[in-house]
């Protein structure tokens, strides 16, 4: 057995965060959280799993998410990963406005959301990127 099982083995997988004996949030094979953090090339790694699945949930979910423009798929893509696909399923005059390919609908119901409310300027660079299928940079 070499050290990557002995430690597999020894610590268990644990796939959501949890309290080790001594109290730090921890993940994975004992990954302490709290004192090592991660680095920034796994949080991209993540980032870059987590838009993969958001992508691909949209694909098997919505038609309509799959004849989109880019940037406004992105919109869409950056929508479910902040909410989560639960959240992403409350609006449904925005998934309304999209199957009708009403994107100034659609911008609307970003703004008149309650991530419209809390995440004012975020919402008002996607319903922007939405309504006028612009950049991001322009969005800012």
């Amino acid at each position: 057995m070499d050290l990557m099982d002995q430690l597999k083995q020894a610590e268990g997988l644990r796939l959501k965060p949890y309290r080790c004996p001594e109290g730090r949030l921890t993940i994975g094979y004992g990954r302490n959280l709290e004192d090592a953090g991660i680095t920034e090339e796994e949080a991209s790694y993540l980032l870059e799993n987590d838009v993969v699945r958001a992508h691909d949930w949209c694909w098997e979910r919505f038609g309509w998410f799959r004849a989109l423009e880019q940037r406004r798929h992105d919109v869409v893509v950056e929508m479910v990963f902040q909410v989560g696909p639960a959240g992403f399923l409350k609006f449904k005059r925005f998934i309304a406005a999209m199957a009708a390919r009403n994107h100034e609908a659609a911008a609307r119901e970003i703004m008149d959301s309650e991530m419209g409310r809390k995440y004012h300027g975020r919402a008002r660079r996607l319903a922007y990127m939405m309504a006028k299928d612009v950049p991001f940079e322009d969005a800012l």
